[in-house]
């Protein structure tokens, strides 16, 4: 579905929304379902993040192809300042010396960097800081454009702008339906009634998170984002303690013969 269809209504989210929330365009404006709609893909979209460990979710709305390499490497310094698109940095990468190959930094917390790294020539780490991305150790050597940024960003915002209303969301469109009813349940909430905000509640459901059980169409979503790479996972018992030692006490008790 696009956002808004005047004309073919059952192609339209914001009529979905205004069916669910039981309300019409005078009391629930586009713009009012502009305003949740883009709250609700920023949730949305922070949920798709959190459950896509292998692919790496991205706003299909957005232009950006998830690397940032317009960071030099100046010798004498290692701090960079952390880009507004860089909301969740995956891999970090510096040119080597030679101009052309590259390698990349682990991730190491500041609190376990020795003082001898901070000071170092050897680059092998990185770590995050309020505001800042920092290399561990000073560079003896310059490069443009010689750090890459692997990261992930934000959501893209819709606006009230004509063409946008033959916009489409931009996470996974089998979970459409989200983009209508979290706006219909912030009327809901507002303006009631509450039965319905219930039904809404309901249908939406419960990202599923460590000790709670997920429900609804978020569950949906995460587990679907979780599932993108299609791997095949299999059990490996080799190096694990725990189950060889359960194993060995079950073949112990309950002798095959």
């Amino acid at each position: 579905m696009q956002l808004k269809d005047d004309t073919n209504q059952y192609n339209s989210l914001y009529h979905l929304s205004l069916r669910w929330a039981r309300a019409d365009s005078n009391n629930f404006t586009y713009a009012d379902f502009i305003q949740s709609l883009n709250m609700a893909v920023n949730r949305l979209t922070a949920v798709a993040q959190r459950h896509d460990k292998s692919w790496k979710s991205q706003d299909t709305n957005s232009t950006s192809n998830l690397l940032d390499t317009t960071n030099d490497l100046t010798i004498g310094e290692n701090i960079i300042a952390i880009s507004t698109s860089w909301r969740k940095i995956s891999r970090i990468r510096i040119k080597e010396s030679d101009g052309t190959s590259w390698k990349t930094l682990t991730f190491k917390s500041r609190d376990v960097v020795t003082d001898d790294e901070m000071v170092s020539g050897m680059l092998d780490h990185y770590y995050l800081l309020g505001g800042n991305l920092y290399i561990v150790g000073f560079s003896n050597y310059a490069a443009s454009n010689g750090v890459e940024v692997q990261y992930q960003e934000g959501p893209v915002a819709f606006t009230l702008e004509a063409g946008d209303e033959d916009a489409v969301v931009g996470f996974d469109p089998i979970f459409e339906e989200l983009a209508a009813l979290m706006p219909a349940l912030d009327y809901l909430e507002i303006n009631g009634p509450d039965e319905q905000a219930r039904k809404v509640v309901v249908r939406i459901g419960v990202e599923p998170r460590r000790g709670i059980e997920g429900s609804g169409l978020l569950n949906a979503l995460a587990v679907t984002y979780q599932e993108r790479h299609d791997i095949e996972h299999t059990l490996s018992l080799a190096r694990n303690n725990t189950a060889n030692g359960l194993l060995n006490d079950y073949s112990g008790n309950y002798p095959l013969y």
